[in-house]
């Protein structure tokens, strides 16, 4: 269990030890003032709460939301499409706030949700728009917002000024697990180093960003260890050396990703910002994260969630109309029952009771 830290108003404290960080976050935090992201823990309290709502919440996503869904790398077009759960980039999940519920021309009823995915490119992940959902945000959901939003307003003054201005209205899940590949070999899922939110070298936010611009993400964990890692990027492939700073991801823990670390900054050897990536620590460890966002944009969905007009690329059609064997094959239905079994066991070992 981790050890909650407060200061003499009893207010939980931003996790400065080598325990949860890597020893280079006082040099960026502290002495350069290059890095504001952080870690806060729940009180004794909210921490039993939060756990039961964390485990009703993902009960909700696995059993009701995160279908297997072929995707397709938009930036490897010549890749083929795969499934979403045994490839190794971490399973995705969205959920959002209904912003509208109306009847369209046919008389069918469609739901506009606020999505950080929108089903256009690169923001579904390579998922196949015809299967990608959009889902309601389930009630222990905006039950554990509420505490975490209440932490973190507490934690930080700046980081509160944000949640006042950007409640947040959407959510995100990644779901890591290893699995056997068809040729035998076992695979650890991760996430890829990535910004949530994208701007010019002006530091002028893209339009297309599914998330508001200056605002929070909330990262909560469920399950098993896993490591973030945060480092400075000159561009998608260049990392300026010994920049590297590590959060130990556990059961309960919340780290938020401040906005300003996803801005360009000068230096003399040139612009650069913060891009975060996260691992497995070991093969057999499940972790759910859960990212609590604002988001500007919106998708319009069926009552089931499904998109209500999905298209995809032509080249992505084809790839995946060529992988769509892969869900009849005796290696596809293997793992997926060893992953199901393993998620029982996973939700029993994390019961709060």
């Amino acid at each position: 269990m981790v050890k909650a830290r407060y200061d003499i108003h009893g207010r939980p404290q931003v996790d400065l030890s080598d325990n949860g960080l890597d020893q280079r976050l006082h040099k960026f935090r502290t002495k350069k003032k290059e890095f504001h992201s952080g870690r806060v823990f729940f009180s004794q309290d909210d921490r039993r709460n939060a756990l039961r709502w964390l485990h009703r919440t993902f009960l909700v996503v696995w059993i009701h939301y995160m279908i297997d869904c072929l995707k397709a790398a938009t930036n490897f077009p010549s890749r083929p499409a795969k499934s979403a759960f045994f490839t190794q980039a971490t399973t995705n999940c969205y959920m959002g706030y209904n912003k509208k519920v109306r009847n369209n021309n046919d008389g069918a009823t469609e739901v506009v949700r606020v999505a950080y995915a929108t089903g256009t490119g690169g923001s579904t992940i390579g998922l196949d728009a015809r299967k990608l959902r959009i889902n309601p945000m389930p009630p222990p959901l905006w039950k554990l917002i509420d505490l975490v939003v209440d932490t973190v307003k507490k934690a930080n003054k700046y980081w509160a000024e944000l949640l006042a201005k950007y409640p947040p209205n959407a959510a995100s899940t990644k779901l890591a697990h290893s699995y056997t590949d068809e040729k035998g070999k076992v695979q650890w899922k991760f996430t890829g180093s990535h910004c949530d939110t994208l701007y010019t070298a002006d530091n002028v936010p893209y339009d297309n960003n599914s998330q508001e611009p200056n605002s929070l993400v909330m990262m909560v964990t469920f399950g098993d260890p896993k490591e973030l890692w945060f480092k400075k990027h000159y561009n998608a492939s260049n990392i300026v050396p010994n920049s590297e700073i590590r959060f130990n991801l556990t059961h309960g823990s919340i780290v938020v990703l401040d906005p300003r670390d996803e801005m360009w900054h000068e230096s003399e050897h040139g612009r650069w910002k913060w891009q975060h990536s996260s691992n497995m620590t070991e093969e057999r460890n499940i972790t759910f994260s859960l990212m609590i966002r604002t988001c500007k944009a919106v998708a319009t969905v069926t009552p089931a969630g499904n998109l209500a007009n999905p298209t995809n690329t032509e080249n992505r059609s084809k790839r995946f109309k060529k992988a769509a064997r892969l869900m009849t094959t005796k290696w596809y239905k293997t793992q997926l029952d060893e992953l199901e079994s393993r998620m029982r066991d996973f939700f029993k070992r994390y019961d709060p009771k």
